[in-house]
């Protein structure tokens, strides 16, 4: 079940406007294979642009991203974005059917795998319309997984959900990423959420388009059948001060200054 994910490096990209207005400047990461990074930063510091041109949606003015597949033929970037990405007239196992590219059908795993890895093997002959904000999100994770790209990309996916849903998803879509191998790279407005998902934290500075800084989030060892432990508020909050240190006062206006969640 496990597709290792590619490693990701980012050297020396710009990517400006049509009027020559920079979006990113001269920006530089690494992300590794199996890794899940998370973007944060105010609007309009280049978080979104940045995905994109992960995903090779747009071109970088200056500068390339690389991409190191361990497997010989990488799939295409599979996508979790907010709100409705499912369709209405179809089943949740004809969804999540509909990411398999024809040409890697035989060589998928069966559909049932990632149903039951999301934990929603239960729904598939349901319809979107019947199913919570949650497990609509996993019926989308299951779709980017069965479509075997083995980066997912995530678009604020958390950020229409109720409170509660949040905080049961955030971590369960970590462990289901970690047990498939996949590399992820996940904006968001929320500190709490990139902390609680990520292994590693890039932040944008808003008005100078370039990365502030890049925080590591250390975790105590899973056990023996790959369980990771629910991170304390205390760590999760000198995390949170950290990357609040990073961001410039004109950023700091545009995030809504909350102690984390338990």
């Amino acid at each position: 079940m496990v597709d290792p994910g590619p490693s990701i490096t980012v050297r020396g990209v710009d990517l400006r406007y049509a009027d020559g207005a920079p979006v990113l400047e001269d920006v530089n990461l690494a992300i590794g294979s199996g890794c899940l990074m998370a973007i944060v930063g105010a609007s309009g510091s280049g978080k979104t642009t940045l995905l994109k041109a992960i995903a090779g949606d747009l071109a970088p003015t200056r500068g390339q991203i690389v991409m190191d597949y361990p497997t010989a033929r990488p799939g295409v970037p599979g996508w979790v974005i907010q709100g409705p990405g499912l369709f209405d007239w179809m089943t949740v196992r004809q969804n999540v059917e509909f990411g398999v590219p024809r040409r890697r059908e035989k060589d998928a795993y069966p559909i049932d795998v990632w149903l039951a890895l999301t934990n929603i093997r239960g729904l598939a002959d349901r319809f979107p319309g019947s199913l919570s904000g949650g497990q609509r999100q996993r019926a989308q994770i299951a779709r980017a997984l069965a479509a075997r790209g083995e980066l997912v990309l995530l678009d604020e996916p958390f950020s229409a959900l109720d409170a509660i849903t949040r905080e049961a998803l955030v971590p369960a879509m970590r462990s289901i990423f970690k047990r498939a191998g996949r590399t992820c790279v996940l904006v968001t407005h929320d500190l709490r959420d990139a902390i609680k998902f990520a292994d590693q934290v890039c932040v944008l500075e808003a008005g100078t388009p370039r990365i502030a800084g890049l925080v590591t989030i250390e975790r105590p060892p899973a056990s023996p059948d790959g369980v990771e432990a629910v991170m304390e508020t205390g760590v999760i909050s000198r995390y949170f001060e950290a990357i609040w240190s990073m961001l410039e006062l004109n950023d700091k206006t545009l995030f809504e200054r909350v102690g984390p969640r338990d």
